[in-house]
């Protein structure tokens, strides 16, 4: 990599604080802050006055489908999507073709992913045998193979199973995972319970499915002591469990995806599948709620759940067709379009909720700018306007909710580890990526 001066460029840092500085890439990829520097001296000067530079994000739940799955997602793909959208740490879900349930799996996955992956990414082990909710997986054995965490994700883990794997977790002070939802209240349902399901006459899927599923996570968390992170919530009705659970000090922490903070289930095409995600969109006031409890901080991450699947799966029926979206390339576009931009948040509550709190949460560590040390940064521009399209993914999964939408701060180029993982076409013209 030639030199490259960063000049009077805003950076912010996750201390939550930020300024502007002069700092240049070195030919290893390594950052050196100037106070003074000769122009002449680099290959490509970027003048930052609309440029702003961010930490690595981290998505702590997306599917790669590696094992088994490849057609849908694979270790290169996925990576190429998550540094697309300004992330440089993921975990991928063991809802796969075989289940990560065991320590062979998972030296299997992370070897894949030191041979393909441009960034980390932490496998999550499931926490029943084959995800069935009947056996415990060997945990511990997992961990010691790279496992970051457990989940049965996809569905809920079995009252028993999750009792017994948040009384053996804390031994080793492993963090377990559930996807909450009740199988029985949600009995097949395609989309939340509501008005619109009634009118069309469509299966549907009530937010007591959460709701119950949350109170009794939050009660074994409770009676275990242990480490317990609630996935993807979607209703109004949960936040009062995890409330109470912050009040008791308990161990218990929480994700929202951010498709999530911006669909309802009065805002999207009711039978494109693109919109089709588990748990399903719900109420415009459920849609507001969540995102008060972020600012809050009830709840503390935002992720993607990225779930890709082939255009085949995605054409068929909606009733058919699987639950499931891409979401890595655009989180942080679609924050900052729908957030930052209309002043509801500030860039430094991004970065509290998928930089930070994913750092506290899973001990994973904070990848950002600093000086003589490796790169690792992405940088945007604050003004410039992107259409979605799918030529910009590199996910195997083009179908995004945000299609044909106008989207601000796309990343222009990430940084991981001293060396450029992705850049745009327009950026940096003399300097490739990797």
């Amino acid at each position: 990599m030639d030199k490259i001066l960063f000049k009077n460029i805003l950076v912010y840092f996750s201390d939550l604080s930020s300024k502007r500085i002069n700092f240049y890439l070195d030919s290893s990829g390594n950052v050196n802050f100037l106070d003074s520097f000769d122009i002449s001296d680099y290959k490509e000067v970027l003048d930052g006055e609309d440029l702003v530079v961010m930490p690595l994000l981290t998505d702590v739940h997306t599917h790669m489908r590696v094992p088994g799955q490849e057609e849908k997602e694979d270790i290169t793909s996925g990576s190429k999507a998550a540094a697309r959208g300004g992330i440089g740490q993921i975990f991928t879900m063991p809802n796969t073709k075989p289940v990560v349930d065991n320590a062979y799996l998972v030296d299997y996955l992370v070897s894949n992913i030191d041979k393909n992956s441009s960034m980390k990414i932490y496998p999550v082990g499931a926490v029943s045998k084959n995800q069935a909710g009947e056996e415990l997986s060997p945990l511990l054995e997992m961990k010691r193979s790279g496992a970051i965490a457990f989940s049965d994700d996809g569905r809920p883990i079995t009252t028993n199973i999750l009792r017994k794997a948040l009384i053996y977790a804390k031994t080793f002070d492993g963090v377990i995972i559930d996807h909450p939802e009740d199988p029985v209240l949600s009995d097949g349902g395609l989309i939340h319970e509501g008005r619109l399901s009634r009118a069309y006459g469509i299966k549907s899927i009530p937010y007591t499915s959460e709701e119950v599923c949350v109170a009794r996570d939050v009660a074994l968390a409770r009676e275990t002591r242990s480490r317990l992170h609630l996935a993807h919530l979607s209703t109004r009705h949960s936040l009062k469990y995890i409330e109470i659970a912050k009040e008791e000090d308990l161990n218990v922490t929480s994700e929202v995806t951010v498709n999530h903070l911006i669909f309802n289930c009065e805002n999207i095409s009711i039978f494109d599948t693109k919109f089709k995600v588990n748990p399903p969109f719900r109420e415009e006031e459920d849609m507001y709620e969540l995102f008060n409890a972020l600012k809050k901080g009830i709840i503390d991450i935002i992720c993607t759940d990225h779930a890709p699947h082939t255009l085949e799966e995605k054409e068929l029926d909606y009733s058919q067709a699987p639950f499931g979206t891409p979401g890595l390339e655009t989180v942080f576009a679609a924050l900052y379009t729908n957030f930052v931009m209309s002043n509801k948040c500030a860039l430094e509550d991004i970065i509290k909720w998928m930089v930070v709190n994913p750092s506290k949460v899973f001990s994973i560590p904070v990848l950002e700018l600093q000086n003589n040390s490796k790169a690792n940064f992405f940088i945007f521009k604050k003004n410039e306007e992107f259409l979605v399209k799918p030529e910009m993914f590199f996910s195997k999964c083009k179908l995004s909710p945000f299609l044909d939408k106008k989207l601000f701060g796309f990343p222009l180029a990430t940084f991981y580890n001293g060396k450029m993982i992705y850049k745009d076409n327009n950026f940096l013209q003399t300097v490739k990526e990797i």
